[in-house]
């Protein structure tokens, strides 16, 4: 078991249907299914009971969803706080040359305090090397 999977549970619960998770997982449906039906293999019961309706949480699965829940909420808050300063008070700027991003833009977003700013332009005369 792990933690994607954890999460897929989560969002069939969620949202009552294994069909309307899929989507919002952005894979296929018969993928997912093949997921939770080794979940519940490896658990050796049934999490789900499927009905033409959607799905309906057994009692066990109750239980496992709870604590899944709880595992995915704190592993998307620790993610948060592990990253939360990395991309803090960051710009990045690609463009090709313009008179848009202006030197006022540019100089009073990088006299913000703590911020750091990257401009890349690139004239428009460039051509990549394999355009010939």
């Amino acid at each position: 078991m792990d933690l994607n999977v954890l999460r897929y549970l989560v969002e069939v619960v969620e949202t009552g249907s294994i069909s309307k998770a899929a989507a919002n997982l952005f894979m296929a449906q018969p993928t997912l299914s093949a997921q939770i039906a080794a979940l519940e293999k490896e658990l050796g019961r049934a999490v789900f009971q499927r009905t033409n309706r959607g799905v309906l949480l057994t009692s066990y699965g109750a239980e496992v969803y709870h604590h899944a829940k709880t595992v995915v909420s704190q592993c998307e808050i620790i993610t948060q706080k592990l990253f939360e300063d990395v991309n803090e008070h960051k710009i990045k700027i690609a463009t090709f040359s313009s008179d848009i991003i202006s030197v006022e833009f540019c100089g009073s977003a990088v006299s913000t305090p703590r911020t750091t700013m990257s401009l890349s332009c690139v004239s428009a005369e460039w051509r990549p090397p394999w355009s010939g």
